[in-house]
């Protein structure tokens, strides 16, 4: 018999984390990568649970070995497909992605408005240019206009 609602987390950076789960007759047991969140892997575990316990209820303690292998695959498989892609089934990281997605277009847009300060600075010297040759363009035309004046 088992100690009441074990849980317990296991990793080795080099292979992965083992996490595990019992009740009064069985223990539920994953393994994921070192980085999957655990707070994830315990809820996975929960769920396995329940769906192990709605769909073969009193025939887990009473299996003999690998006579579930083939029925539980498919409740493996689907758990396993779901908690694959976290922002399925965790709501934190489904916001840290958005946060995420919103922090990268925010650098964008700042970097697209720097590059248009640089350009609007450039517009300004070019403009303090032209305005500095304009003025001596017009001090050149008054002077030639002087001199037509008085050779006229």
């Amino acid at each position: 018999r088992l100690p009441e609602r074990p849980k317990l987390t296991i990793t080795n950076r080099d292979v992965g984390t083992i996490h595990y789960d019992s009740d009064e007759t069985s223990i539920y047991m994953i393994v994921t990568a070192s980085d999957y969140p655990q707070r994830m892997a315990f809820k996975l575990l929960a769920e396995m649970k329940d769906q192990f316990s709605v769909r073969f209820g009193s025939a887990v303690p009473t299996a003999s070995a690998n006579s579930l292998s083939s029925r539980c695959k498919s409740v493996l498989s689907n758990l396993v497909s779901t908690y694959d892609v976290l922002e399925n089934v965790d709501k934190i990281t489904r916001l840290q992605k958005e946060t995420d997605a919103i922090k990268d277009k925010m650098h964008d847009n700042i970097n697209s408005m720097l590059k248009r300060g640089d350009n609007i600075n450039e517009l300004e010297e070019q403009a303090s240019g032209l305005a500095v040759d304009a003025r001596v363009f017009h001090k050149e035309a008054e002077k030639i206009k002087r001199a037509m004046f008085i050779r006229n």
